[in-house]
């Protein structure tokens, strides 16, 4: 490993250095202090300015916490301590391979794991990289998790160590939105509104439980409604990473409502849901926090107090189902989660110690319930679109008085999963009840959003903006490491319209792969699988390729054995279908998966 001894460290990745962070604390610091002798300067009758001056100075406070938790990559000890032992493994399943193709994907985990060795050592060496882009990088293909490196606080907490934060943590609603902003792209209508109610929620509950009068606590329980694949989960995802900084920990739990059955049937229940909440705060507790036992169990349960329950596909419950036998996942699973949302006492039983167990009561009303789902048509029912269609047809004839806070009546449109623009769609009980969903379970997700599908100019955005963007993200980590390097055609723009119809210039191929993600109707989700595909051949020939430049062309897209090579001070490029010949002889070119859709034709054979 290499020693360093720099003055000043800065990160490949973001850019961030040392000199440069201390820089800017000195920065914030006297800029919180000019604030601070302004609000002293002025007269107690001036209370909006004191405020507004009081905000910038929590912003900055906020900033600088987060400046002052920057570290810089120290555990490659550790690192090459896991990998090692990954190694010895791998190359043990290596010699007992029976067939070329089980050797040849053995061969590439090595390959990668050797790769991200040689690539960390080699930019802590060269400039640096910071904790927060390293362990990002690292488990964005599973290469080595946090938990095995022992890394898994968040690295940016301003949460204060070993402590339950307080309401001076708690972000303001403008803070959370820049920060999924950061991540989702899109949507624009509706991450002020969930972010000031995600603010909110937190900001009640902690002043409830200060006070200890819980009579004024409401929750914000949210319910977004969309297609696949235009950032639900994102945004969710997000909010609970940004408050889980904040507030130190924030767990959460995913499950989908289509899998729960009532209490008495095989599968799993909404029961289950509190265990696993405090399953996992109490493995936090013990873990990060380093308690034990009964500390450890009531820290886990302010935790749990303080989480979130993200209830997916929350429609497959709802809507027309078969009534020919017992109703084991429809509307007896809408009543159990509707006394869980309500807000119940809950006792949790769960072992603390060896041959030690313990039952903890959990109030889960101070849960933030986040559910979501696509709510189209099923089993023969209308979709919440042409539900909603049909009551604002019928409130701008009159019949009815229009009202709404986030849309207004519409004429009928096509609601197709792939042109359903949400902010035009101003969600009601009464909507969620015709569809299917029982009142009293609508009433208790008072805010409702719909989210639009993404346009190809958002898609094309997401494919390289976002800070976990899937292109430059795998580009920059997987394909660095064996020193290849990756570009795009250059010169090369293609015009590509947003949903007001304004042309954009992006490049060729980013426009392709967003054309394509567009095509198979799954919004952001297809970006994944077509740009894993483009990179098939540096993946699965890297040691030809090392040193070489590789060109992505539009026609990547459909054979990725068409992007163009170029070796090391050559101006000539080959596709690599030619330069790789002769190694694709030798075991033939890797299987590459289409996410094409089948054709009526080809279905119906």
């Amino acid at each position: 490993m290499s020693n360093i001894n720099k003055t000043d460290f800065s990160c490949l990745t973001c850019g961030i250095s040392e000199n440069g962070t201390k820089q800017a604390i000195d920065q914030k610091s006297q800029q919180m202090l000019n604030l601070i002798d302004q609000v002293k300067a002025l007269p107690d009758d001036e209370m909006e300015k004191i405020e507004q001056l009081n905000s910038q100075i929590e912003i900055l406070k906020s900033q600088l916490n987060e400046l002052k938790t920057v570290k810089f990559m120290d555990f490659l000890p550790q690192m090459e301590a896991v990998s090692s032992t990954k190694l010895a493994k791998l190359r043990q399943a290596l010699k007992q391979a029976e067939t070329p193709e089980e050797r040849q994907s053995i061969q590439t985990q090595i390959n990668i794991q050797q790769g991200h060795i040689s690539y960390l050592n080699a930019v802590h060496a060269d400039s640096c990289i910071c904790n927060k882009c390293a362990i990002e990088m690292l488990n964005s293909d599973g290469f080595i998790s946090p938990d095995e490196l022992g890394l898994v606080k968040s690295e940016t907490s301003t949460a204060p160590e070993g402590q339950v934060a307080s309401l001076e943590n708690l972000p303001y609603a403008e803070e959370i939105c820049d920060f999924i902003s950061s991540y989702v792209i899109g949507q624009d209508h509706i991450k002020p509104f969930v972010s000031g109610k995600v603010a909110m929620h937190y900001r009640s509950l902690f002043v409830a439980n200060d006070s200890g009068d819980m009579d004024d606590f409401v929750q914000q329980n949210i319910l977004m409604i969309g297609p696949t694949g235009v950032g639900k989960t994102e945004l969710i995802r997000r909010i609970r990473k940004f408050m889980s900084q904040k507030l130190g920990c924030v767990p959460i739990h995913t499950v989908s409502a289509n899998k729960l059955t009532a209490e008495g049937y095989v599968g799993a229940s909404v029961s289950d849901i509190p265990n696993a909440l405090v399953h996992k705060a109490f493995q936090y507790a013990t873990s990060i926090d380093k308690l034990e036992g009964e500390e450890a169990l009531a820290r886990a349960v302010q935790y749990v107090h303080q989480s979130i329950c993200h209830l997916d596909e929350i429609d497959k419950i709802c809507g027309p189902r078969n009534t020919t036998g017992p109703d084991v996942g429809g509307e007896k699973v809408q009543q159990a989660l509707l006394t869980l949302i309500e807000g119940e006492e809950v006792s949790v039983d769960i072992a603390i110690g060896p041959m030690q167990k313990a039952t903890v009561q959990i109030d889960t009303s101070k849960i933030l319930f986040i559910t979501t789902g696509a709510f189209m048509s099923q089993s023969g029912g209308k979709s919440i679109y042409e539900i909603m269609d049909e009551r604002m047809a019928q409130e701008s004839q009159g019949n009815e008085k229009a009202g709404g806070l986030l849309g207004k009546a519409t004429p009928k449109s096509d609601v197709a999963s792939t042109c359903i623009d949400g902010s035009k769609y101003d969600v009601q009980m009464t909507d969620l009840v015709k569809y299917g969903m029982i009142p009293e379970l609508a009433g208790r997700q008072p805010n409702v959003v719909c989210l639009s599908s993404l346009s190809q100019y958002e898609i094309s955005r997401i494919v390289t903006e976002p800070k976990n963007a899937r292109l430059p993200k795998q580009i920059s980590g997987i394909i660095k490491a064996y020193g290849i390097h990756i570009t795009l055609s250059e010169g090369m723009e293609a015009l590509i319209n947003d949903k007001t119809g304004e042309e954009h210039q992006v490049n060729e191929v980013v426009a392709s792969i967003a054309k394509h993600a567009t095509k198979l109707g799954t919004g952001a989700r297809a970006i994944n699988g077509i740009v894993g595909r483009i990179i098939t051949p540096m993946e699965s020939y890297p040691r030809k390729l090392s040193n070489c430049k590789v060109q992505l062309v539009p026609e990547s897209l459909d054979d990725p054995y068409q992007s163009l090579v170029f070796e090391k001070g050559s101006d000539e490029g080959v596709t690599l279908a030619e330069y790789l010949k002769e190694e694709i002889a030798k075991v033939g070119a890797p299987k590459v998966e289409t996410d094409e859709p089948k054709s009526e034709e080809n279905d119906s054979k």
